[in-house]
């Protein structure tokens, strides 16, 4: 049996407007989860970050430089660590380096660099200076260093 344009159901407006609403719905929970997606994607890095540099704040170096070197338990091991010693870290960043001794900090960007690296460069304000600092956070195990080779 074939229907015919005159046997097709009749229209209902309140089901037309329940459907638009559902699609209208679908598409704007797609958007909300893309653009929370998109301001929270290096938050472990930006974290990671910020943890180091409170912990320079604070003066609390020794857990300063287990978040440097991504090992809590480094002074079990000091050895492993000799091309960046304690005693060097610690002249570095208890007032004795480039950026002097941390009193604030302000995260303020962070991006994927191209070329294939596997880690993200944070970008921070420290001690209000008008220069950036960058660090390099590897993505295996959320080390940090300094990322000279940046260009913003």
């Amino acid at each position: 049996m074939t229907t015919v344009l005159m046997d097709a159901p009749e229209y209902d407006p309140a089901k037309a407007r329940r459907r638009y609403a559902r699609i209208l719905s679908a598409l704007s929970l797609i958007v909300v989860i893309a653009a929370v997606w998109w301001f929270v994607r290096y938050w472990p890095q930006e974290r990671a970050v910020d943890h180091f540099l409170t912990a320079c704040e604070q003066k609390q170096y020794e857990k300063a430089y287990g978040l440097w070197m991504a090992d809590p338990d480094w002074q079990k091991h000091p050895e492993k660590y000799n091309r960046y010693k304690f005693s060097d870290f610690e002249r570095d960043w208890a007032g004795g380096g480039e950026l002097g001794l941390i009193r604030e900090h302000k995260i303020e960007a962070a991006e994927r660099p191209k070329g294939g690296t596997t880690g993200v460069v944070v970008i921070v304000t420290i001690n209000k200076r008008y220069e950036k600092a960058h660090f390099f956070v590897a993505d295996e195990d959320k080390s940090l260093s300094f990322w000279r080779d940046f260009l913003y």
